[in-house]
């Protein structure tokens, strides 16, 4: 393998290893930003099961809710 070829795979490499930065300092200033807001509006009383139901409704492959029967 010539040096040409070593060399564009590690551009290639850096230039990922770039994007997965930049999605990472994203997501965790958009962390961030949400976590003062709950800061700022701590007084507002949150219904955890219409939470969970919205999340349910919007990513249902990401998160299989089930009930568990105790009997």
């Amino acid at each position: 393998m010539n040096g040409e070829g070593r060399g564009n795979t590690g551009n290639f490499l850096a230039t990922l290893q770039m994007i997965a930065n930049h999605d990472d300092i994203c997501m965790g200033q958009e962390r961030l930003s949400s976590l003062a807001l709950m800061h700022i509006h701590y007084q507002v009383k949150i219904d955890l099961d219409e939470v969970v139901n919205l999340i349910a409704t919007k990513h249902p492959r990401r998160l299989e809710l089930g009930t568990t029967d105790p009997e």
